[in-house]
């Protein structure tokens, strides 16, 4: 350990090179996995005492104990056992107002304190990227073959590129099995790979199913294991991707397909297909080959024209890593602070990232915790819009104003965050952003431009999170304080531009809100 971490902001545990966590139960009872990486890129395992835990507005049971403060949930239990943890829950959650994080890795470092990544940067960690090609979109189909998978693996300036193909094997189950000891020879933390967790994924291990052999990838030679729950990503106001989620044991899953949908905040991409974003983002690299997808399958049989489908699978799988490289770092330093998993961070919105650092804060040090607040509808901004064209147009921007009101406020809930966490969070995130400027500008480091967007983006999430739904430290009475403050500030700049006032220059923008229809945020 070389650096010391605000335990406010990274947790109070303060151990470096964390690249993966499991929670394992024994026969001794839970422990906690960490894995940690070596300066070869090698991985050691630290264990630790693991406790399942479950908070309640009253002790449920005489052996409960009273946590610090009078926040709704003020009690709570420890369980040395999943199978105990979830015996409690079948039996006594019906009747009693009982919270917890069901998520075994992020309930740990919720209470531990722990974090990803600390004392790292991103092309420090090793991974690989996989790419497949195959016969039919549906690996179920009678005909359906697996026949490359392109791998490329990075370990700081090292790369090693390995491509698995179908005709130097007498059958698919050898060149899964294969492939399965090349990964753990490799021992990569992240693998990655474009649409992997919806496709590449699934159909590698609906394939090896048919072969009777499984995807045997996890740091303990476990298989490849996916939720039988459906999870939803939200792509806009209107579209959720559906997908079933995939974990590997000890390492992480970094799939670049949703990795650009979050990285295109503006929605400028016209397309996530790893073709078009590597040449709408000009990173294609010259003469690299390119092969028609569709005729794969009426094409492979034909010598001459399998090695350009090869040559085309193996470009394929160095795309991801570009991609990973322009758009990893935001979610990479994010980690560094946030205590879930990696592979969990890529997937969850900020709101829900914010939620578990307030959790952390308070229960680290054993304080008891809120309750989520209902939300209700308020008015939001001021938005308004008079089309047609205009000459001698003058923009203003109200930089990170939102932010600047919590500040200059000093918002908070103090029912709710007694300590005024979230404030502090605040105030500390705005006051980083200004330290990496400078320290981006002194030395021209991409590090410190990475770590400024990361705290951008937290911090523009603040608002937002005290407005959400079903967040235990939401505050919907600090998000309207928030946009009412708002308001006053663009009242002010609009007469100062124009000479009048919102009302004469909007005046139907008001018809609305005489019918008590409040604007929602």
């Amino acid at each position: 350990m070389t650096n010391t971490y605000d335990p406010l902001i990274f947790g109070k545990n303060q151990l470096e090179k964390i690249v993966s966590l499991e929670v394992v139960d024994t026969e001794q009872g839970s422990e906690i996995q960490l894995f940690i990486q070596q300066d070869d890129g090698t991985v050691k395992v630290e264990k630790a005492p693991n406790k399942y835990w479950i908070l309640s507005d009253k002790p449920v049971q005489r052996d409960w104990v009273k946590l610090k403060g009078n926040l709704h949930y003020q009690y709570g239990k420890q369980y040395n056992s999943r199978q105990d943890f979830q015996k409690f829950r079948a039996i006594f959650s019906k009747n009693n107002d009982i919270t917890t994080v069901w998520n075994g890795k992020e309930a740990a470092m919720i209470k531990d304190g722990i974090s990803y990544f600390k004392g790292m940067h991103p092309k420090e960690v090793t991974l690989l990227s996989i790419d497949i090609e195959t016969t039919s979109l549906d690996p179920q189909d009678d005909n359906a073959k697996l026949l490359l998978v392109s791998t490329t693996y990075r370990f700081k300036d090292k790369i090693q590129k390995r491509l698995f193909s179908y005709d130097e094997y007498s059958r698919t189950s050898e060149m899964l099995l294969d492939l399965n000891s090349y990964i753990q020879e490799l021992d990569p933390t992240l693998i990655v790979g474009h649409n992997i967790i919806a496709f590449d994924l699934p159909y590698m291990q609906t394939i090896a199913e048919k072969e009777g052999v499984e995807l045997l990838w996890g740091r303990n030679r476990s298989a490849v294991e996916f939720s039988n729950r459906e999870s939803n990503f939200r792509l806009d106001g209107t579209r959720d991707l559906h997908y079933h989620e995939a974990s590997i044991f000890g390492r992480e899953i970094v799939d670049t397909y949703f990795l650009a949908i979050k990285y295109d905040v503006a929605r400028a991409m016209e397309s996530y297909g790893l073709k078009s974003l590597i040449a709408q983002l000009g990173l294609e690299t010259p003469g690299r080959t390119f092969y028609d997808a569709g005729q794969i399958r009426f094409k492979y049989n034909d010598p001459e024209e399998f090695k350009k489908i090869k040559a085309y699978c193996i470009d394929d799988s160095d795309d991801s890593i570009k991609l990973w490289d322009l758009m990893g770092s935001l979610f990479f330093y994010t980690s560094q602070m946030v205590p879930k998993s990696f592979s969990k961070v890529l997937l969850t919105a900020s709101g829900s990232q914010i939620n578990s650092m307030m959790m952390r804060a308070y229960l680290q040090q054993g304080h008891s915790l809120p309750k989520a607040s209902e939300t209700n509808k308020f008015e939001g901004a001021l938005s308004w819009g008079k089309p047609g064209m205009y000459n001698n147009v003058a923009k203003f921007d109200c930089a990170a104003m939102y932010p600047s009101i919590i500040i200059a406020h000093e918002v908070y809930d103090k029912e709710k965050d007694p300590n005024a966490y979230l404030l502090t969070l605040v105030k500390e995130f705005k006051k980083n952003r200004l330290e990496y400027k400078r320290l981006a500008a002194e030395t021209g480091l991409q590090h410190y431009k990475d770590m400024d967007t990361a705290a951008k983006g937290i911090l523009n999430s603040f608002y937002g999170f005290y407005g959400a739904t079903g967040l235990s430290f939401n505050s919907p009475k600090c998000a309207e304080f928030i946009t009412a403050k708002g308001r006053e500030i663009l009242r002010v700049a609009i007469t100062w531009a124009t000479g009048k006032q919102f009302e004469e220059i909007a005046p139907e923008y008001f018809v609305e809100e005489e019918t008590n229809e409040s604007e929602e945020s």
